[in-house]
């Protein structure tokens, strides 16, 4: 991962104090200061070393090692740091002898002391080579790319007029790579290979050398013709030729004829695509699977034509009826395609190659639902009924406790009794109108309880809903049954006046104050919800805006372990703080260190898979704790020890979204299925929890 260096606050040699920073002996300030060597543990002068933020990508300051190896950074505050160190020769990387940014060890700085932090450039060796044209000549100003096979890391060097290159890169297995023509973004493995599976994995020893060379691959065309059945052409296709994984190549649009040209692909063979649609897709030739596919040769400096037309296809009849009475719904969407008020829908042209139709009813009244997985037949219809579950409601009237005067702009959420979510006020939606009436719809069957918010109701405080009045916890409040397209009379929202929590975040281990960090009053999700207050540079914090009852506070700061009030990870365990009715209840809260959770995340097949999102939740409550990007297949996260937590995710894959908590799978569970998987987190120490998503 190659990191931006603009914007450095400042740059001196030796030493940096960060702009605007008081000294280093003040006791608002803290140091890091330390040594680097080499691998062999010589002093490593003139090496760059970088600070960052916890939680930011830009550069704070850097400097460089002096003779000796040292370097200092003054003016820190008492905060989480990374560092970066970049020698002359050889791979940036990051404290302690990690590869990437986000595999770094955090660095606490504390108040008016210096903390000490050396490293150790990791081994390294180097990989050389020439590359030569057909003609046995030197290829000047091409840029060669050495990846490691363990990870994500990349080094480059660009040929010199010879085509002769040098990289120096740290000791295991590496390939190397190169764009051998100009404007064909189209990559080579040495040994002249088009996919990393089929080319050479480099063993780099420490302190050796490797040579990597390599002959330019030529290029031809690949040229061809779609039609339908009964050979009336395709249009607008497009035709794509890759690799046998699906990477590597590039693609045409068929023209009004069905006709395409891919100009200048790189000699090898490859696999054809036709996309016609926004879901089908045939391989040449013929094929519906990829690995059915015959393959296809171009050769350098020559044309290849190829042809092929479409396979028969099927339709698929759809009804959609309510579930509860088994009665047609009339009007409802696939897409862009709707009944009209026929209660069914006729969809052509399809593929026999399973599939999945999500309908939806326009103007709300039902839920949308997939039909499953359909297989059409070629030259028949097949029938399928989807049963859509009508939409609950609940309502109420708000008032206020004391007066019982009806309130207006109380927005009111119906939550569940796990893993609740408060969304952004910004969307709320059901809210209490003059008279003091409320409703909560887009229920599905189940049982709720209400959270009252009171936006536009100044001076009033939140609460969940309880039978007679409010509650600050949300077992006390009342529960709500409600089923299939049903209108329920939730409880009366009796309203109290509103109070204050304040106080102080700051780290257990060392007492300094912790900014930043995000108080909630359910559990976190970085897409859902609002905090309700969150800390100064100081540590300090206000909540505004609470009922007064006894309420647990939820800490959350990227890169520390979310906690309740009391340090605990379960909603129901934590500290719950007295609010009073216009007054202002104090509670300072020291930050509990964690455990890092880290691991892979792989298909069934193997294969390390983006996710969109991965959030861990504590097992028992449900609650979200924090989440993590899942880069390159791999995450890490901090979590407190001594509790079960649980992954949920969001993956799009193959056209299809796989989402909800995660069940180890193997390849015949469907993914999403079943309990979670709970993994113990140790107190102490790391926890490895390697993942597996079933996607097929």
């Amino acid at each position: 991962m190659q990191l931006r260096r603009a914007g450095l606050a400042g740059l001196l040699l030796g030493a940096v104090v960060l702009a605007g920073a008081p000294p280093a002996a003040a006791t608002a300030t803290g140091t890091i200061a330390g040594h680097v060597t080499t691998a062999t543990g010589e002093p490593s002068a003139g090496t760059t070393v970088r600070i960052y933020p916890e939680e930011n990508e830009e550069p704070l300051a850097e400097t460089e090692t002096d003779a000796a190896g040292a370097y200092r950074f003054d003016g820190l505050a008492a905060e989480s740091y990374v560092l970066a160190f970049d020698p002359t020769d050889g791979p940036d990387q990051f404290h302690h002898q990690k590869p990437q940014i986000w595999e770094a060890d955090k660095i606490v700085v504390t108040e008016g002391a210096v903390t000490t932090v050396d490293e150790q450039l990791l081994p390294t060796g180097v990989i050389t080579g020439q590359i030569r044209d057909a003609a046995g000549n030197g290829v000047p100003d091409l840029r060669i790319i050495a990846t490691s096979a363990d990870h994500p890391a990349t080094e480059s060097d660009t040929t010199d007029a010879d085509g002769r290159y040098r990289i120096v890169v740290w000791e295991g297995p590496h390939f190397v790579s190169f764009e051998p023509t100009a404007d064909v973004h189209q990559v080579q493995y040495v040994p002249g290979k088009l996919d990393r599976a089929d080319a050479t994995r480099f063993e780099v020893p420490v302190g050796g050398e490797v040579v990597a060379d390599d002959t330019l691959l030529g290029t031809g065309s690949l040229t061809g013709r779609l039609s339908t059945a009964d050979g009336t052409p395709v249009a607008d296709a497009w035709v794509n030729a890759s690799t046998a994984t699906g990477s590597n190549g590039a693609g045409a649009y068929t023209d009004e004829e069905g006709e395409f040209t891919i100009s200048r692909l790189l000699a090898g063979t490859y696999r054809v695509a036709f996309w016609y649609s926004d879901e089908d897709v045939q391989y040449y030739r013929g094929k519906l699977d990829a690995s059915d596919a015959d393959p296809v040769v171009v050769q350098a400096d020559q044309q290849t034509r190829i042809t092929d037309s479409l396979v028969a296809t099927g339709t698929v009849r759809i009804r959609a009826v309510d579930a509860d009475t088994g009665t047609a719904v009339a009007d409802f969407c696939v897409e862009e395609q709707c009944s009209d008020g026929t209660g069914s829908l006729t969809i052509t042209g399809l593929q026999s190659q399973p599939r999945r139709f999500q309908v939806t009813v326009p103007g709300g009244g039902y839920f949308g639902a997939s039909t499953g997985q359909v297989t059409p037949v070629p030259g028949e219809t097949v029938e399928v009924t989807v049963k859509l579950q009508r939409m609950a409601r609940i309502t109420t009237t708000v008032v206020d406790r004391a007066t019982g005067q009806p309130l207006a702009g109380v927005c009111l959420v119906a939550v569940p009794l796990r893993d609740p979510r408060l969304p952004d006020p910004g969307t709320y939606r059901n809210c209490s109108d003059s008279t003091g009436r409320a409703a909560v719809d887009t229920l599905r069957p189940g049982s709720y309880t209400l959270f009252a918010d009171p936006v536009n109701a100044a001076g009033h405080g939140r609460q969940w809903v309880g039978p007679r009045g409010g509650t600050g916890d949300q077992r006390a409040a009342a529960v709500v049954q409600v089923g299939g397209g049903a209108t329920v009379a939730g409880p009366t929202v009796r309203l109290d006046r509103a109070g204050t929590i304040s106080g102080r975040v700051t780290d257990r281990g060392t007492g300094a104050p912790i900014a930043n960090v995000n108080i909630h009053l359910f559990g976190y999700h970085p897409e859902e919800g609002q905090a309700v207050g969150w800390t100064d540079a100081d540590g300090r914090y206000q909540v505004t805006g609470l009922g007064p009852y006894a309420w647990p506070l939820f800490f959350h700061r990227q890169g520390r372990p979310g906690q309740w009030s009391g340090g605990v990870p379960d909603r129901h365990d934590a500290d719950r703080i007295r609010v009073t009715a216009g007054g202002t209840s104090t509670y300072h809260h020291s930050m509990r260190p964690g455990v890092e959770v880290r691991g892979d995340i792989r298909d069934q097949d193997g294969e390390l898979i983006y996710l969109d999102h991965l959030l861990v939740h504590n097992y028992d409550s449900g609650d979200v704790l924090g989440y993590a990007e899942a880069i390159d297949g791999r995450y890490r996260l901090p979590a407190l020890g001594g509790q079960r937590i649980f992954f949920s995710y969001s993956l799009y894959r193959g056209g299809e979204y796989y989402t909800g908590p995660h069940v180890q799978c193997a390849s015949t569970r469907p993914t999403g299925t079943g309990q979670p998987t709970a993994y113990p987190v140790p107190r102490s120490g790391t926890l490895t929890a390697n993942l597996v998503v079933c996607t097929d």
